[in-house]
């Protein structure tokens, strides 16, 4: 598991440093695979947006925003 130091976010309520770090891992197990999240605001609706692409930027899908935040699952599937 990887340790994120007080030194860099003060006092972080263990809970919150939980669900840092197990994001962290999220985020290198997509890496891992080739792929990575992209969230965008609409500017005129405010909505967020977020794909699921490559790591050159190639959209491979939309993901539902309640699966980009852990709603749907672990990990958005391609």
């Amino acid at each position: 598991m990887r340790t994120i130091g007080n030194e860099i976010f003060g006092d972080v309520p263990p809970s919150v440093r939980t669900e840092m770090e197990e994001a962290a891992e999220l985020w290198e197990a997509l890496r891992a695979d080739g792929k990575q999240l992209r969230y965008d605001v609409d500017a005129d609706s405010g909505r967020v947006s977020v794909e699921l692409c490559d790591l050159d930027g190639v959209r491979l899908r939309a993901v539902p925003l309640d699966e980009a935040l852990g709603g749907g699952g672990d990990m958005p599937a391609a």
